[in-house]
């Protein structure tokens, strides 16, 4: 008898919560083409909202830190609290060697925009064993 803990493609299912369009779409189709279900979140409360429906189908979150409404901040104290395991993952335009607060908050990575498409995708790979 196999227990599934998670939802059979939760592995696969990954939230962004992020403000820029142009990011947002340039993320999702890189994700997509590598068999990842995306879920978008155009500012941080309903990135909050979209975590909250159910925390567990979530392989892992990448999220913006200047974000609207909410900050990324927030977010990932709420996210870290809510299912401390998981891959919370921060990509920021803000300058190298800045908001390095965030790992305090639960994330495993900061990443500072451009990220080059090949670290993204080996980095998540490492993370969620997809």
């Amino acid at each position: 008898l196999k227990t599934q803990v998670m939802p059979r493609d939760a592995r696969h299912h990954i939230l962004h919560i992020e403000d820029d369009p142009e990011v947002a779409g340039a993320v999702a189709q890189l994700l997509g083409a590598n068999g990842y279900e995306v879920t978008h979140a155009a500012d941080g409360l309903s990135g909050l909202l979209a975590f909250n429906q159910d925390p567990n189908q979530w392989a892992a979150v990448l999220v913006d830190l200047a974000l609207p409404h909410v900050s990324g901040y927030s977010l990932l104290k709420e996210m870290h609290q809510a299912r401390p395991s998981l891959p919370l993952i921060v990509l920021t335009g803000a300058a190298p060697g800045t908001n390095l607060e965030v790992y305090e908050l639960g994330a495993v990575i900061l990443w500072h925009k451009p990220i080059s498409s090949t670290e993204l995708l080996e980095n998540l790979r490492v993370l969620i064993h997809f």
